[in-house]
C-alpha cells in the first residue's frame, strides 16, 4: 500500500491530499513549511509517499553481497527511477532529483525482523543501502535506518553500510558496537577530493572534506571504514587517483573500492548534456574516453556489457588504483564478516537497549 501525502500549493493559501489530517488540527498555511520539517525533516517542496512493501531484503550483487534492504527509495514512477541502475553510478545526475520524491518504507524495520527470525534464513552480509542513500534527510525524524541497525545488533546479523551524508555519526553507538563483533563495514562515497569538480559532479552534497572527516571519526571507534568511489570518469576525477588514496588511508579508511562509470542507452544524453554544460573546454576529451570503454559504444543497453568497462584508459585507472592502495598500504586487509553469532533469535545481552 502507498500512500502519497505531499502538500501542494495555489499561491502558499491552499493545501491539498488532506495535509491538516496528518499534523494538528487547524493547520494555517505560513505554518505548514514547519510542521512538514518538524514531522519528516525536509521542506514542503520534497514529495513524501508512505509504502507499506510485501518484501524489503532484496536481491543485489554489490561488492560480494547478495542482498540489500532499502528504507527510502525513489517513487518507481518517477524519472529517477526509470533510469535508476545507471544514475546509481552517474551520482552527479541523480543528486537533486532524490529530493524531490522519497518512498519511506514504513514498515521496513518488521519485515527485516521476520526476516532475521525466519528458519530458512542463514547469515548473509546484507547491504542498508538501494537506489537512494539509507541516510536521507528524512531519516533525521523517521529513525527507520537507526531501527534497522538496532535489529542487527539485536540479532548478531552481519551489514554494511553505504552512504555520504554526515548523520551517520548519530549511529555511532550502534555501528561501534557491531563493530565490535565484526558484524559491520561502512562505505563513505567519495568521488574527488578537488572542490570545484565536487560541485559539478555532486552539488549540494556534503564537501569532500566532511565525508573524509566522516572516515576519520568511524575509525576513530574501531568502525571498518571503506573510501568508496562510485564514478570515475576518464578525462575528469581519474586525475586524482593517488591522491584520493592517501587521504583515505591518512584519515583511517582500511580500503578503497571504485567504479568506472558506465552508461546505457537511456541516460547518455543526458550524461552528454551534463559533460558539455559542465565543463566546455573538456567534455569532448571526456566523451571520447568514456566511449572508448565501450568499443566506442555510447548506446548499449545490456546491462554486463555496460558495465565490463575495458580498453586502456581502464587499464591505466586499475593500475593507478592498484599501485597506490600498495604504496599507501591499502591492500593488505580484507574485513571479514563475522556469520558465526546469527543464529535466528534476539540476543538481549548485546542490545544496547
Amino acid at each position: 500500500m502507498i500512500q502519497a501525502i505531499s502538500p501542494e500549493f495555489k499561491n502558499r493559501g491552499i493545501v491539498k491530499n488532506n495535509l491538516e489530517s496528518k499534523f494538528e488540527n487547524n493547520v494555517r498555511s505560513k505554518d505548514i513549511e514547519e510542521v512538514w520539517y518538524g514531522k519528516y525533516g525536509v521542506d514542503e517542496r520534497t514529495k513524501v509517499i508512505l509504502s507499506q512493501p510485501v518484501t524489503i531484503v532484496n536481491k543485489v550483487g554489490r561488492h560480494g553481497l547478495d542482498y540489500s534492504v532499502s528504507p527510502y527509495q525513489v517513487d518507481e514512477q518517477s524519472y529517477v527511477r526509470k533510469y535508476a541502475q545507471s544514475i546509481n553510478t552517474l551520482s552527479f545526475l541523480k543528486s537533486l532529483d532524490f529530493e524531490k520524491e522519497i518512498i519511506v518504507n514504513e514498515n521496513a524495520a518488521e519485515l527485516l525482523e521476520a526476516k532475521l527470525r525466519s528458519r530458512s534464513w542463514t547469515a548473509s552480509p546484507i547491504l542498508l543501502s538501494g537506489n537512494i542513500d539509507c541516510y536521507h534527510p528524512v531519516e533525521r525524524k523517521l529513525k527507520i535506518t537507526r531501527s534497522l541497525l538496532e535489529l542487527f545488533l539485536k540479532y548478531k546479523h552481519p551489514v554494511r553500510v553505504e552512504t555520504k551524508s554526515a548523520l551517520i555519526l548519530r549511529d555511532m553507538d550502534l555501528l561501534a558496537e557491531l563493530a565490535k563483533h565484526n558484524l559491520v563495514s561502512v562505505a563513505i562515497a567519495v568521488n574527488t577530493l578537488n572542490n570545484d569538480l565536487h560541485k559539478a559532479m555532486e552539488p549540494r552534497i556534503s564537501s569532500p572534506k566532511k565525508r573524509m572527516q566522516i572516515v576519520k571519526m568511524l575509525a576513530s571507534k574501531s568502525i571498518p571504514v571503506t573510501v568508496s568511489v562510485p564514478s570515475i570518469i576518464p578525462g575528469l576525477n581519474d586525475e586524482g587517483i593517488f591522491t584520493l588514496v592517501k587521504v583515505a588511508a591518512e584519515h583511517g579508511a582500511k580500503n578503497i573500492q571504485a567504479q568506472v562509470v558506465g552508461l546505457n542507452s537511456e541516460v547518455t544524453d543526458l550524461f552528454k548534456t551534463w559533460a558539455r554544460k559542465s565543463f566546455p573546454y573538456r567534455w569532448r576529451k571526456i566523451l571520447r574516453r568514456v566511449s572508448s570503454m565501450h568499443k566506442n559504444n555510447f548506446t548499449t543497453s545490456e546491462y554486463g556489457a555496460r558495465m565490463r568497462s575495458n580498453g586502456n584508459y581502464v587499464d591505466m585507472i586499475r593500475q593507478q588504483f592498484t599501485m597506490a592502495k600498495k604504496t599507501y598500504n591499502m591492500d593488505v586487509e580484507i574485513f571479514e564478516y563475522n556469520r558465526s553469532l546469527y543464529d535466528g533469535t534476539p540476543n538481549p545481552q548485546m542490545s544496547l537497549f
